[in-house]
């Protein structure tokens, strides 16, 4: 019953998704009951029927499920939630009024969970009640547990203490596995150790934690830090002779790389949405002295700029805050053609001013952009 129940859904699925009836019949044949046995030193095992399987690790199994499982999205979409799904993890979302009540916001959530078991039933389809869980994420009066995705942890508040904790400890454990056996190694060999083993792992949840306050991040940068006091280096050194800067200047050139890949188009839909292109930015028209010196100043790829006098600090830190110091880069920067030259501009300007004693240049992108005129930040790329 199972399994005629599995082949017939499918099939419908199949039918609906616009696929050749000739296709359509292979794979109905493709999933019917197979036969199964074991044969040992010649001796044969009896007959065992494998039924309501996608079976796993064939090629048309994964696409198979995720033909299944699509229409799931629609259980949560009738609530004007989003969903993002992967495999059969599936996560959604949507967005409350910030003064919204507790209770009314976990009434909300139950509603989606139901209409998707709703939809589970229908199908089938099983989900385990210990892996489910809601999460209200705001600044104050938040609500549920810490939760993991892509490999970072957030908490509902997204202040990244416990995240960030983890990362650094973990760092820390690798960071001891280089430095044990150094005395093995020159130095230019123990820095690709620390770049492939930690700074990769470091740098892959970049955009999760980026967020968090500097203070919250600061055992996360002391890993490198410790890396380089047992290598006698200073920072100046380590980006003079081995291009390592510190991890926050790191970070904001990850950022803004990440912006420029929305300029040139590589990203998702969603993302172009959140940070859409405006062209040039508006000139103030009170003056022609302002207007000359906007026309030099700016460059004509900006991006919409969202901080607004009522910000908060932790939406200042984010990404949304660092479109500021994208759009006030030099034209020359942001022409460039791949994300890989972009960043590399960035980091050879930066040697640049190294070499020339310029100082606070670790903080050149965030604090020095916010507290500088658009002249005098662009200075830093010249000379």
């Amino acid at each position: 019953c199972e399994s005629t129940f599995w082949i017939t859904a499918t099939t419908a699925k199949l039918r609906a998704s616009g696929l050749h009836p000739k296709v359509v019949v292979f794979l109905e044949s493709w999933l019917e009951d197979r036969i199964s046995n074991v044969i040992v030193a010649g001796a044969s095992s009896v007959d065992e029927v494998l039924a309501n399987s996608v079976f796993q690790g064939t090629v048309l199994g994964t696409c198979l499920w995720n033909l299944f499982y699509a229409d799931a999205r629609f259980a949560v979409r009738q609530l004007q939630f989003t969903e993002t799904v992967f495999a059969d993890d599936f996560n959604c979302w949507t967005a409350l009024d910030k003064d919204v009540k507790e209770l009314d916001a976990v009434i909300k959530l139950s509603e989606c969970q139901h209409n998707l078991h709703a939809w589970g039933g229908a199908n089938r389809v099983v989900f385990d009640p210990v892996k489910e869980e809601f999460v209200l994420m705001r600044r104050f009066r938040a609500l549920g547990p810490n939760f993991r995705l892509l490999g970072i942890t957030f908490d509902p508040q997204l202040l990244m203490h416990t995240g960030a904790r983890k990362i650094a400890v973990e760092a820390g454990w690798r960071l001891q596995s280089i430095l044990r056996p150094r005395r093995f190694f020159n130095p230019p060999e123990l820095v690709r150790l620390y770049k492939s083993l930690v700074l990769s792992y470091v740098e892959s949840g970049t955009p999760g934690y980026f967020h968090a306050a500097p203070s919250t991040l600061e055992c996360i940068d002391r890993v490198q830090r410790r890396f380089l006091r047992a290598m006698n280096m200073t920072d100046e050194d380590a980006l003079l002779n081995f291009r390592l800067a510190p991890l926050e200047t790191r970070r904001d050139i990850s950022i803004l790389g990440m912006l420029h890949r929305v300029n040139l188009g590589l990203v998702s839909p969603q993302m172009q949405e959140l940070f859409p292109r405006v062209g040039v930015r508006p000139v103030d028209r009170r003056s022609v002295a302002s207007r000359v010196r906007s026309a030099r100043s700016y460059h004509d790829r900006q991006l919409l700029d969202r901080v607004s006098a009522t910000s908060t600090v932790q939406f200042r830190l984010s990404i949304f805050g660092m479109v500021q110091c994208y759009n006030a880069l030099p034209q020359s920067i942001v022409n460039a053609s791949s994300v890989k030259a972009f960043q590399r501009s960035l980091q050879l300007k930066l040697i640049d001013r190294v070499r020339g004693g310029y100082d606070d240049w670790q903080q050149i992108f965030t604090i020095g952009r916010r507290y500088a005129s658009i002249l005098r930040f662009q200075a830093f790329f010249h000379g």
